[in-house]
């Protein structure tokens, strides 16, 4: 036996092993109408070939006990953070526990990833955008078309799907904007934008403005929940706002998150935050928008730092968040509990005149930032009654899947890969990528491994 519920089996008598592996006896989601019923999923060359009541039981290799749990898809979370600036691989570990199999990397390093894979990847699937940061990745607020087509080539040909423009931490000139949509958008590459630029905030005229800017263009609108935050109105009548314009808009997919934290990175220069969300987020605090407000923040609890254990990353106490933000000279992740619940809400539930959702997927904004509760949330959702399961695993699975081109990704059915995972009481407690079972009891059984993947438009 390998933990409970997984065993070993060996062919006796005339049985012939068919299965790799059979995950038995879990409520399965049977279509989007989220009804459940008790099944038995096969896995054989890394596919699901049979979703049937009962598969024999004697033509299994390898038997995973879900009885009494919950058999969802892998998650699919379209906005995380694993490589360069800002991620750290630490956060493959956290997406597997959190139920991920797949992801995109929102303004992460190509090089990196590729280099952490093998060694940290936990098997799952991974794509990435490169960020647009002025005088950083690229010269000035304002810059010309050839110096985004370069950028893109370049990253392209290391491996990353498209471009991230980070409006409301690093903000573009509107024509900049919309200049780095359209060389995405020519070259069938993906593109992601935080709203803001350099004309709006990070709220929902920031949104408004995207919406504009874009045109009908391909765009991901990256956590529309973030831009909610009663900054200019009550922050539900700022989620009608923003609801209303991704109704109308054409080439838009958005997704939103439920945690009330944000994430930032708090290094300061010249005494003041360079992100501008960190600005808006102590002034929302009452605190001065300058590095001395941050080191207030932390220590009222405003601000909490992030810091790394061999586990994963977590939220420091005032006293050592304050005492690793002062040793590493600023240069910390950071939150703040900006995001309301009823604006958030607001924009995970609404639909269209279809029954459809407005917003497209949840995700997390997450992976080595401390906020991976996509499954907790959203089957604590479920569990209110305010979604199925099919709807949790649309948005959660099925939905970004689709954007990410994995035909394959996100469902339960046969010809699909065998991407898995077992739930229980809201936690995920076993993971399966590939057909091969990656975590047991909470416990990860595989560190490296991987896969780059190119995403689609």
């Amino acid at each position: 036996m390998r933990g409970r519920g997984v065993g070993r089996r060996r062919a006796s008598g005339r049985s012939t092993l068919t299965f790799d592996l059979v995950v038995a006896g879990g409520a399965t989601p049977t279509g989007p109408g989220g009804s459940l019923e008790t099944r038995d999923v096969a896995v054989q060359g890394g596919q699901i070939v049979a979703v049937e009541p009962e598969i024999d039981r004697r033509r299994v290799a390898t038997l995973l006990d879900a009885s009494g749990q919950l058999v969802l898809p892998g998650l699919v979370d379209a906005h995380v953070h694993v490589s360069g600036r800002f991620g750290k691989p630490i956060g493959f570990r956290m997406l597997v526990r959190a139920g991920v199999t797949a992801a995109l990397d929102l303004a992460g390093d190509p090089v990196d990833l590729v280099a952490t894979l093998p060694d940290r990847g936990c098997g799952l699937t991974v794509a990435v955008l490169y960020p647009v940061i002025p005088q950083d990745t690229v010269t000035s607020e304002a810059p010309s078309k050839s110096e985004l087509e370069a950028l893109l080539d370049r990253q392209l040909e290391l491996g990353a799907s498209g471009l991230k423009v980070l409006g409301g931490h690093f903000p573009l000139t509107p024509d900049a904007m919309r200049t780095v949509i359209e060389v995405c958008a020519e070259r069938r590459a993906y593109c992601a934008v935080h709203a803001g630029s350099t004309a709006t905030g990070s709220d929902v005229a920031g949104v408004e403005e995207l919406v504009e800017l874009a045109d009908g263009l391909p765009v991901h609108v990256a956590h529309v929940n973030s831009y909610c935050r009663g900054q200019l109105e009550d922050p539900v009548a700022e989620a009608d706002r923003a609801l209303t314009a991704l109704g109308r808009s054409r080439g838009t997919w958005s997704e939103s998150y439920l945690s009330t934290l944000n994430g930032a990175e708090g290094r300061c220069v010249d005494g003041v935050p360079s992100s501008r969300v960190v600005r808006t987020c102590l002034r929302l605090g009452g605190f001065d928008e300058t590095e001395q407000g941050l080191r207030k923040a932390i220590v009222a609890g405003w601000g909490r730092v992030q810091g790394e254990s061999a586990d994963g990353i977590g939220f420091l106490a005032a006293e050592p968040g304050l005492e690793l933000f002062t040793r590493r000279g600023s240069d910390v992740g950071v939150s703040f509990p900006v995001n309301p619940p009823a604006s958030s809400l607001a924009l995970a539930l609404a639909r269209a005149p279809d029954r459809s959702f407005v917003l497209d997927g949840f995700a997390s904004d997450g992976g080595s930032i401390p906020r991976n509760t996509i499954l907790e949330q959203g089957i604590a959702l479920v569990s209110a009654g305010l979604i199925t399961v099919g709807d949790f695993v649309s948005k959660a699975c099925r939905a970004p899947a689709e954007q990410l081109g994995l035909d394959r990704k996100g469902r339960i059915e046969a010809g699909a890969d065998a991407d898995l995972i077992i739930v229980a009481d809201g936690r995920c407690c076993d993971v399966v990528i590939g057909g091969e079972v990656v975590m047991r009891d909470r416990s990860i059984l595989r560190a490296g491994g991987g896969t780059l993947l190119r995403a689609t438009r």
